[in-house]
């Protein structure tokens, strides 16, 4: 039988954290106008993960910003970013054909792809959209249809827009369009018996797991095992459900948590943006508006198929500090943000980068989870 539910103690202390001491930028104004412009300079090239450059440059500028880096380190970043992208080649948004039909209120869902297609209109479309009825609705409408597939090229749709200024229209429209023209929804959202619990879910898939579940048969990587999981409708329909995730406070909190765990048992880009991604829902919570419940259930859709595609691992009751290499000290873990913070300015890696600047942004939000919220970021050092 199928556990329902798992017991979670709170998460074991780590040593006294030293005071939260934020890095600030000796001149504010030219860190700002150096963000301003990496932002700006991305809008050239496509939205697509094709482009890592033009994709993450956008994300990483403001998260550096909101961290403390200098003018000179958001362009070195920059520059760095984009000579490494250029060798893989970088596709430019399409032309302007002024003969093209162009989305309205009315059409905007028909163009609606995964294809990266009809980008620019898109820009313009959603520029217009903000335009004439506010971000805040505009982007409403984009999420209540979009929705689904949050989980999209590894949640970039959500995480873009949710790093995009409030006041800059520009990239707020680039965020909408990159969305939906990236747009791979999952086949269904996890259908099956209810779990108390996040963790209790994944445990209960572990347990079927051993027990020789039907799964898809796939040969390959992690990556073609979560793009065929979620090809399923079959098999996401037979992933166990949590109960409280479209009614209980707290849901958002526990998804979180669940996220948090299964990227220190299994750290990588993928597990990463269930992390980032989780970070970007709460962002947007209020432009969810009431399709939030259905987005942390479509979150957690995506949580279950990659924990499968990793062959359901044990997940700790207890979050476990990352492994200390030779020589580091038993305190490493427990830095505080002041040193992960220079750690991932100097890293200068697009997700060591966001992945910092997400968790102390999430402390804030969550202030109790803090030591926990200290881990993945410490992972930096550990590495």
């Amino acid at each position: 039988m199928l556990a329902s539910y798992i017991t979670i103690p709170a998460p074991r202390a780590l040593p006294r954290l030293r005071r939260r001491v934020r890095v600030r930028a000796t001149d504010p104004d030219a860190a700002d106008a150096a963000a301003a412009k990496v932002v700006a300079d991305s809008h050239v090239f496509k939205g697509t993960l094709v482009n890592g450059f033009t994709l993450h440059s956008p994300m990483v500028s403001m998260a550096m910003l909101r961290l403390g880096a200098t003018a000179e380190q958001i362009e070195e970043q920059e520059k760095s970013a984009f000579e490494k992208n250029s060798r893989y080649g970088l596709l430019e948004v399409e032309e302007f054909d002024p003969a093209a039909e162009a989305p309205t209120a009315e059409t905007w869902t028909r163009f609606i792809n995964g294809d990266e297609e009809n980008e620019l209109l898109l820009r313009r479309f959603w520029r217009a959209s903000i335009r004439e009825r506010g971000r805040s609705e505009s982007v409403g409408a984009c999420l209540a249809e979009l929705w689904p597939g949050l989980q999209s090229r590894l949640h970039h749709g959500p995480i873009r827009l949710a790093y995009a200024s409030d006041d800059d229209e520009e990239e707020t429209a680039a965020a909408l369009a990159a969305y939906c023209c990236n747009y791979r929804p999952p086949a269904a959202l996890a259908a099956g018996p209810a779990s108390a619990s996040c963790l209790g879910a994944l445990e209960d898939l572990r347990l079927a797991f051993q027990e020789d579940m039907d799964i898809p048969k796939v040969i390959g990587g992690l990556g073609k095992k979560y793009a065929a999981y979620s090809s399923s409708s079959e098999f996401l329909r037979s992933l166990p459900t949590v109960a409280s995730l479209s009614s209980d406070p707290n849901a958002s909190r526990d998804l979180l948590d669940c996220c948090l765990r299964f990227y220190l048992r299994k750290p990588g880009i993928l597990t990463l943006h269930l992390v980032t991604g989780m970070h970007a829902l709460l962002v947007l919570r209020e432009d969810f508006a009431s399709h939030y419940g259905q987005a942390l259930s479509a979150h957690y859709t995506s949580l279950a198929c990659l924990f499968v595609s990793h062959k359901c691992p044990e997940i700790p009751k207890t979050p476990r500090p990352p492994r200390r290499k030779k020589g580091q000290t038993e305190y490493t873990a427990g830095r505080g943000w002041e040193e992960l913070t220079e750690v991932g300015l100097a890293s200068k890696s697009d997700h060591d980068i966001k992945m910092v600047d997400t968790c102390l942004e999430l402390s804030k939000i969550y202030p109790e989870m803090e030591e926990e919220l200290l881990l993945p970021a410490a992972r930096l050092i550990c590495k």
